[in-house]
């Protein structure tokens, strides 16, 4: 899968097999990841698009 998380844990999501992405969003399927909390926005739009609209 492919994710997004903060710099300091990187190495660990390439050694576990992510394809880690520098980019503030990534989405792949149900996966939804961010970088820090400053993308917490991104990440809120994305998991309701996710949900669907009630």
């Amino acid at each position: 899968r492919r994710a997004t998380s903060t710099i300091s844990i990187r190495d660990d999501m390439v050694n576990a097999g992510c394809r880690w992405s520098d980019a503030p969003l990534v989405v792949d399927g149900h996966l939804i990841s961010s970088r820090n909390p400053g993308d917490l926005h991104l990440f809120a739009r994305a998991l309701v698009e996710q949900l669907g609209d009630p």
